[in-house]
């Protein structure tokens, strides 16, 4: 199923869950959108798909400024996988579509 659609999304941190709102467009195999998280909206880019399977990136500047790395795979209504923290390794992160 696309990941296309509004999305709850909990990111499993060293520093506990970060919870956001995740805005998903696909147009053919290209990810577009925004997350909205306590450090304010943070853009989609470089966002592929390709059947189940999603990659983006995000850059944010607080705490410090860092790209990350989605990797996650969609079943149905949740999403699952990990998220690349700049130099600080990977964590997990799942969702479920926003109704």
């Amino acid at each position: 199923m696309s990941i296309a659609g509004n999305w709850d999304i909990v990111l499993n941190t060293p520093m506990g869950k970060q919870k956001g709102k995740m805005s998903a467009n696909v147009d053919g195999g290209e990810l577009a959108g925004e997350i909205l998280s306590p450090l304010g909206a943070i853009l989609i880019e470089d966002g592929k798909t390709d059947g189940d399977s999603a990659q983006w990136n995000c850059k944010v500047t607080t705490p410090i400024a860092m790209t990350l790395e989605f990797d996650v795979t969609v079943d149905g209504d949740d999403l699952k996988g990990e998220v690349k923290v700049g130099p600080m390794g990977k964590n997990s992160v799942e969702g479920t579509r926003a109704s």
